[in-house]
């Protein structure tokens, strides 16, 4: 290749990578709509804790391991308790069964409200409170406080990452793709798997949800080889309460699939319709509506609906490792526990940092700096309840903190929810 023609290749790259990243910057309403289905609440202060959970096995006595998270709770934009108290969970475990190396870890908790101001102060309670690493729970305030935490040299290990701040650090790892995973991957199995010659894509009549639905549905269908002719894209309003207008709008050429791009109560809406409509196309919504009370509300609608799920599905017992996280939240919380993909989040973060954290060398020696490069030296590494995860190379450029965007496709049936395909399926090869 020559030198002028090498030039072009890349400026060809940089301009796909700055299109995919204007348009997830562009995503960010989008984004924090179809995130926010939860809504338990929980107490907003900090806290510091090594909770205990399950049978104990060895006690730790060496000296403590610090680290910290921020999580979203106690905010109408959308509240996420459950992926602290999975977290406390597996910290219980992992104390109860030897720590890391016979040093107990601690975590330091900071509730933020998803506000910038709200975020940045957690971040600087984390500077306070000198934790070697900090997990994320979902934060939709980022912004605030990914610049402090890097300025701190506190890398970001683990998380949902929604945003750009997050998504676009040299300074974070994440095991899953979040945003920039979950409709790829429905993307991908639509179109190379299902091989659907027709596709709707519903979608938020709005400016953010319109590039979702070209950047991230459309452009990313027609590179799994759905012909362009074949995809209809039906915009309506996120504050409708009846959406069969709609839905037989999407319907009305008779598609193999719809992809749906909507957050909670209008997953449960479309839902509602579908079942009025006697719709027979495959149902495809986003792994946030995977949720219970979201399922009850699009009643008959929501039997045989897809979902993606970055984990091996929460209510796959026969899994041993689903069936320790049900073991060790059932034992921290009981009746009180929360199964979910977003509990598996938080579960998920302090198992596989515990992995890695057991390959280094003494915790007082431990820097972040430290931390953060031997995740990034990783390659093909267990991740727990997961498909395992690369960082060098990450397999996105656009994204350097994502290194696993493999979801599974499940389906809601009869109360259950089946992985259909069986495999792990990455959109990621579509962003090239």
């Amino acid at each position: 290749m020559s030198a002028n023609s090498h030039s072009r290749g890349l400026r060809s790259s940089a301009r796909r990578s700055r299109h995919v990243l204007s348009t997830l910057v562009g995503l960010l309403s989008f984004t924090l709509v179809l995130a926010a289905c939860s809504s338990t609440t929980s107490p907003s202060t900090t806290s510091s804790t090594a909770a205990s959970s399950s049978t104990t096995t060895s006690q730790p006595a060496g000296s403590s391991i610090t680290i910290g998270m921020i999580n979203q709770e106690n905010t109408p934009a959308g509240s996420f308790p459950e992926i602290r108290q999975a977290e406390l969970a597996a910290v219980g475990y992992v104390n109860n069964h030897g720590g890391v190396n016979g040093h107990p870890l601690v975590l330091k908790v900071c509730i933020t409200d998803g506000s910038p101001s709200g975020s940045s102060s957690c971040a600087n309670q984390m500077v306070a409170d000198h934790v070697l690493l900090v997990s994320i729970g979902i934060d939709f305030g980022t912004s605030g406080d990914v610049p402090i935490l890097t300025k701190a040299g506190i890398p970001i290990i683990g998380g949902e990452p929604l945003l750009a701040p997050e998504l676009t650090t040299t300074d974070a790892v994440f095991f899953a793709g979040g945003s920039a995973g979950a409709f790829p991957a429905q993307d991908a199995y639509i179109g190379e798997v299902l091989h659907a010659k027709k596709v709707s894509i519903l979608y938020t009549a709005n400016p953010a949800g319109t590039a979702a639905a070209t950047t991230f549905g459309e452009d990313l269908l027609i590179k799994a080889g759905v012909p362009k002719s074949g995809i209809k894209l039906v915009g309506a309003s996120a504050s409708a309460t009846d959406y069969t207008p709609a839905v037989s709008a999407a319907n009305a050429d008779s598609p193999d699939a719809m992809m749906v791009l909507f957050a909670a109560v209008g997953c449960s809406r479309i839902m509602l319709a579908v079942a009025s409509l006697g719709v027979t196309a495959k149902m495809f919504y986003a792994g946030s509506c995977l949720d219970k009370s979201v399922l009850t509300a699009g009643g008959a609608g929501a039997n045989g609906s897809f979902f993606n799920s970055e984990w091996i599905p929460y209510n796959d017992t026969s899994n041993p490792q689903v069936a320790l996280y049900h073991q060790v939240l059932t034992a921290a919380d009981g009746s009180a526990a929360v199964f979910s993909g977003f509990s598996q989040t938080g579960f998920q973060n302090i198992m596989n940092i515990t992995a890695v954290l057991k390959t280094m060398g003494a915790p007082a020696t431990l820097t972040g700096a430290q931390v953060l490069a031997k995740f990034k030296s990783l390659t093909n590494e267990p991740n727990f309840m997961a498909h395992p995860y690369t960082c060098n190379p990450v397999p996105v450029a656009s994204f350097p903190s994502v290194c696993n965007y493999n979801d599974r496709i499940v389906e809601y049936k009869t109360g259950s929810v089946t992985d259909i395909y069986g495999k792990w399926i990455a959109g990621s090869s579509l962003f090239g």
